[in-house]
């Protein structure tokens, strides 16, 4: 039987952590009804100040850890647990079969490193002009279209690389002493930073989305919301379009 490592990054979620983790609980225990495989689960509270930690111990089959310095350091808490790690958000509830409909993609494929599901998002809270228009959009466009990179929501990965600040610290040292870095803010690694690294050393088939499963998120509601959101998008196809680039030289 194979061991896998199911890890809910959190951060002050005591709202949205129940609801995640009941669907997550009923998606691992339909994939283990399929497969010879068990589930550790694990939330990882990152500087919790309310009962997120509570909430998870409260759940009967959840591992709780506990992280200090931000969301990379929470992932790094079960990274690189062998075959591969799945990671969540707590701010998302996943359909039953998605555990298993990514789990398969890549226990099928070894040279997969990267599998995720496709993304819908979830009806409107706010009944504004402005919440119901970007819920229509988000359903219509918004993370569908075909990409390379993928959604951090939710993730299964066989490599994460993420180097440490200690293995930084000599690259660190040949910047302009005459600029200025925040070294103390911590690590902003997303999933299009992950992306990037998975490409450059695996190639484009190495990340692949799984049309059998499917997670439901909250798409922003108001107008700083939206701004944040779809700024970040922007980078992301930037991003894309300077690694395509590069690729085509």
């Amino acid at each position: 039987m194979t061991t896998l490592c199911l890890a809910i990054i959190a951060r002050n979620e005591e709202q949205s952590l129940p609801a995640c983790l009941r669907s997550l609980l009923r998606s691992v225990s339909i994939a283990e009804a399929k497969a010879p495989l068990h589930f550790d689960v694990v939330v990882v509270a990152d500087d919790c100040t309310d009962r997120t930690g509570e909430i998870a111990r409260s759940f009967a089959r959840v591992r709780v850890l506990t992280s200090s310095g931000g969301k990379v350091e929470a992932q790094r808490r079960v990274a690189n647990t062998p075959p591969f790690v799945l990671y969540s958000d707590a701010d998302i509830v996943v359909a039953e079969n998605t555990v298993a409909a990514v789990c398969r993609a890549m226990l099928d494929d070894p040279q997969l490193q990267v599998a995720y599901p496709r993304k819908q998002p979830l009806a409107p809270i706010r009944t504004t002009l402005l919440a119901n228009a970007l819920y229509c959009y988000n359903r219509v466009n918004g993370f569908q279209q075909p990409r390379r990179y993928f959604n951090g929501k939710f993730f299964a990965i066989r490599d994460w690389r993420v180097p440490t600040l200690e293995e930084l610290r000599p690259r660190l040292a040949l910047l302009p002493q005459d600029r200025f870095y925040d070294f103390h803010s911590g690590m902003r690694v997303d999933d299009i930073w992950l992306s990037r690294e998975v490409l450059r050393h695996y190639g484009v088939d190495a990340i692949r989305e799984v049309q059998d499963g499917e997670i439901r998120y909250r798409p922003p509601e108001t107008f700083k919301g939206m701004y944040r959101t779809y700024h970040r998008m922007r980078m992301e196809i930037r991003s894309e379009e300077h690694t395509s680039e590069l690729q085509s030289r």
